[in-house]
């Protein structure tokens, strides 16, 4: 089954996992230039955007990269990567106080827990789970185990916003969930 990724424009690429790390540069001269919380235009994207082989960078909310690949030839393909922990505190930092230095980022492959299609299907097991369990509890949900930190409680900023993905794993970013 063949994913598509919609950009901003609304032009539909093939969608792919990636199949090997990526390492990109990002500058320090695009603070000026930089947007926080902008998907498109935070400092990363355009570190990213500055390969001559790059269309379009999405970073958006949790650990997905979108990146769109293209060439003379018109093969233009989006791939998803994950943005590892040290690369979200470098866009955490830029976010909170727009610091920001010049440094090579990696962007890595998806594990095959993370990939697009796996995290459908547990995400499905998981809301299957909690039916049942809320059915089996009188109709109330069950208790929830530990509060979560979330972004806006540890660094004060609002969610960056998040890809709509269809139930086949189609992503569209043209028209982002706000969270």
């Amino acid at each position: 089954m063949a994913r598509t990724y919609t950009a901003q424009d609304g032009t539909e690429y093939p969608l792919t996992e990636a199949r090997y790390d990526v390492a990109f540069k990002v500058y320090r001269s695009d603070r000026s230039k930089a947007i926080s919380g902008d998907p498109y235009r935070c400092l990363l994207a355009l570190g990213i955007k500055r390969n001559r082989n790059v269309k379009e960078a999405y970073i958006g909310s949790g650990k997905d990269a979108y990146v769109v690949f293209g060439d003379d030839d018109g093969d233009d393909e989006a791939v998803h990567f994950l943005i590892g922990t040290t690369v979200r505190k470098v866009l955490d930092s830029f976010d909170t106080d727009k610091k920001a230095a010049t440094m090579q980022i990696m962007l890595t492959r998806p594990s095959k827990s993370m990939k697009i299609a796996t995290r459908r299907a547990d995400g499905k097991k998981h809301r299957d789970k909690a039916k049942a369990a809320k059915k089996a509890n009188g109709g109330n949900p069950p208790p929830k185990k530990r509060a979560l930190t979330t972004r806006p409680m540890r660094l004060g900023l609002a969610h960056r916003p998040r890809p709509n993905i269809s139930r086949g794993g189609d992503v569209d970013v043209s028209a982002p969930v706000e969270p």
